[in-house]
């Protein structure tokens, strides 16, 4: 995994 698939837990979290 790269700093993509990190960059989209943040995502969901800050969308979430």
């Amino acid at each position: 995994m790269g700093p993509v698939g990190a960059w989209g837990q943040v995502g969901l979290s800050w969308v979430g």
